[in-house]
């Protein structure tokens, strides 16, 4: 494996700075990864189709889980990805998060940011 040097920190501002619209000073981002506590529902059932669909839509970026990035990445084309990180186990232990990624793996997977989730009300954060 390739050793990955983590970005400096003006090249951290400028991948920031990439996420929102440069007019508006706004993002939209579209999350799919919510198909990992339950399962694929409704329209995550088809994630080539979501990720298609959410392209069309112009966000400035999308967020998932590193298996959806390296299976479909190049469907994202010019939107930029976020690995999320962290993830909820189920049942009554939803608020409790784990790691599932790392920043090295982002950038592996050429990816723009990375999304960390708490949950304050866990007694486990």
């Amino acid at each position: 494996m390739t050793q990955l040097s983590l970005p400096s920190a003006g090249k951290k501002q400028e991948l920031l700075a990439s996420l929102f619209n440069e007019h508006t000073k706004k993002m939209i981002m579209v999350a799919l990864d919510d198909s990992a506590i339950t399962g694929p529902e409704l329209g995550l059932r088809d994630m080539q189709a979501a990720i298609e669909t959410a392209v069309k839509q112009n966000p400035e970026a999308i967020m998932g889980f590193a298996g959806m990035f390296a299976r479909y990445g190049e469907s994202l084309g010019q939107v930029r990805g976020i690995l999320n990180i962290t993830l909820s186990s189920d049942g009554p232990h939803h608020l409790n998060k784990v790691l599932v990624g790392t920043v090295e793996e982002a950038l592996e997977l050429g990816l723009t940011a990375v999304s960390v989730h708490v949950n304050t009300t866990s007694p486990n954060e």
